[in-house]
C-alpha cells in the first residue's frame, strides 16, 4: 500500500441529520414531506434508477427523476448529488442551498424544491511510514432538487440554435438574462460565476432565461470564490470582494460569446502571463474581433447590443452600467430593433468555421506553437 493510498471502509450506514443546511432533511423526513411528489418512492432510489444524466463534473452528478407536481401532473425535476467529506465543502453546500432559498419561486432564478442529506460514518485509513492511521469521518451525500430547465447556452447546449434566432428574440433573451442579475443585485447578492453554461432557457423559444449554479453566489462585500477565469474582471484579482460590477463584466463577455458568431477568441500570450492580465486580453480581443467577425457597425445615435457589450467589459468597474441601466439599454435596443432602423444589427448571416480546436471554458488549456507562443481559447 503506497503512502497516498486511501481506503474508505463503510462502518455504518446509519442516517444522521447533519448541519449541512437547515433546509436539508434526513432521508426519512424528506420521504415523508415529499411522499406525493415522489409517489411513495425513495429519492435515493429514484436517483440511482435514473439513466437521464443532465450533467457531471467536479460539482457532482445531475440527473432527472419523475416528480408529481402540485396539480398532480407527472413531470421531471433535476437532482444534483454531491458527496462531501470535509467541513469546508459542507459550508459551501450550505451557502449554495441557502442562496437558492433566498430566490425560491423567482421567475429568473432556478427554483429550489427540496434538499436531502444522508450521513454515513466511514473510516479513512492511511499508511504513513509503514503504519496504518485510522480516522473516523462523517461523509455527507446531499441531494438538491430543483426544477428541470430546457438547456444551457454553452457550445454543447443551445449556442448554435440561439445564434440563428431573430434579433428580437435574442435581445429578449439578453433582457431576461439581465433581469436575473437585477433580482440578485436587488437583494445584495452577486452570482459570481456568470457564463453561458450557467444560464438556461426555460423552454424551446430560448427567450426566457434563468440563472443556475449559485455555488459562487456571495453577498455584497463578501470574499469571492473561484470562478471561470475567462469571465472574471480585473478587480477579481485585486479587491476580491463581491460587487455587482463583477457580474456585469461577466454578462458582457457572455453576450459577446453568445451573440456575435465568434466561435473562439484566441489570445496569444506567453506561458508566464499572469492570470490577472487575462481580463485585459479578453476585453481587447472582443474589441478587436467583434466588429471584424460579425461585420456589424456601431451606431452613434441608436442603442444596440454592440455598444452595450463594450460598456459592460470596460476595465474600470465604475464605468460599467448597473443592472438597472443595463435593463433600460436592452429595452431601448429592443425598441430600435422593432422599428428596424438599425439594419446593421440583423445578426450573423452564417457561422464561420474555425480551424482551432474548441476548449472548455471551465479549464484553462493551452497549446504551444513552434515559436513558443501559447494560444488560450475561449468558447
Amino acid at each position: 500500500m503506497s503512502l497516498s493510498t486511501i481506503i474508505c471502509i463503510l462502518l455504518s450506514a446509519s442516517v444522521v441529520l447533519v448541519a449541512v443546511s437547515p433546509h436539508c432533511s434526513e432521508e426519512s423526513i424528506f420521504k415523508q414531506n415529499f411522499e406525493r411528489e415522489l409517489n411513495g418512492k425513495s429519492l435515493k432510489d429514484a436517483f440511482e434508477a435514473s439513466n437521464d444524466v443532465l450533467g457531471e463534473g467536479s460539482f457532482g452528478v445531475v440527473k432527472s427523476i419523475p416528480w408529481i407536481d402540485q396539480n398532480g401532473n407527472l413531470i421531471t425535476v433535476a437532482v444534483k448529488k454531491v458527496t462531501s467529506w470535509y467541513p469546508k465543502r459542507n459550508k459551501i453546500l450550505a451557502q449554495e442551498i441557502d442562496t437558492m432559498i433566498q430566490f425560491k419561486g423567482n421567475q429568473y432564478i432556478i427554483n429550489f424544491l427540496g434538499c436531502m442529506v444522508i450521513t454515513e460514518k466511514k473510516m479513512d485509513i492511511r499508511e504513513i511510514n509503514g503504519d496504518l492511521r485510522y480516522t473516523e469521518m462523517e461523509v455527507n451525500t446531499v441531494y438538491i432538487v430543483s426544477e428541470k430547465l430546457y438547456a444551457d447556452f454553452s457550445p454543447k447546449g443551445l449556442a448554435s440554435e440561439f445564434k440563428i434566432l431573430p434579433l428580437l428574440d435574442r435581445l429578449e433573451g439578453y433582457l431576461s438574462f439581465a433581469q436575473g442579475l437585477k433580482v440578485m443585485h436587488d437583494k445584495h447578492y452577486i452570482h459570481g460565476d456568470i457564463m453561458p453554461a450557467n444560464i438556461m432557457a426555460t423552454d424551446s423559444s430560448l427567450k426566457h432565461i434563468k440563472l443556475i449554479d449559485l455555488e459562487a453566489a456571495r453577498q455584497f462585500g463578501d470574499s469571492l470564490r473561484d470562478a471561470t477565469l475567462f469571465y472574471r474582471p480585473k478587480e477579481y484579482f485585486s479587491t476580491a470582494k463581491a460587487h455587482p460590477s463583477i457580474d456585469i463584466y461577466s454578462f458582457g463577455v457572455s453576450v459577446a460569446v453568445m451573440e456575435f458568431a465568434i466561435e473562439t477568441f484566441i489570445y496569444k500570450v506567453t506561458p508566464s502571463t499572469p492570470k490577472s492580465e487575462v481580463p485585459e486580453l479578453i476585453s481587447s480581443a472582443i474589441k478587436l474581433y467583434l466588429p471584424n467577425k460579425t461585420g456589424l457597425k456601431y451606431s452613434q445615435t441608436e442603442e444596440n447590443i454592440v455598444s452595450i457589450v463594450l460598456d459592460c467589459i470596460k476595465t474600470e468597474a465604475n464605468e460599467r452600467p448597473t443592472t438597472d441601466k443595463l435593463i433600460v439599454r436592452l429595452t431601448k435596443a429592443i425598441e430600435v430593433a422593432k422599428r428596424g432602423k438599425n439594419s446593421s444589427l440583423l445578426g450573423p448571416q452564417k457561422l464561420e468555421q474555425q480551424n482551432s480546436a474548441v476548449l472548455e471554458t471551465t479549464d484553462i488549456e493551452k497549446r504551444s506553437s513552434s515559436s513558443g507562443v501559447t494560444s488560450y481559447v475561449l468558447i
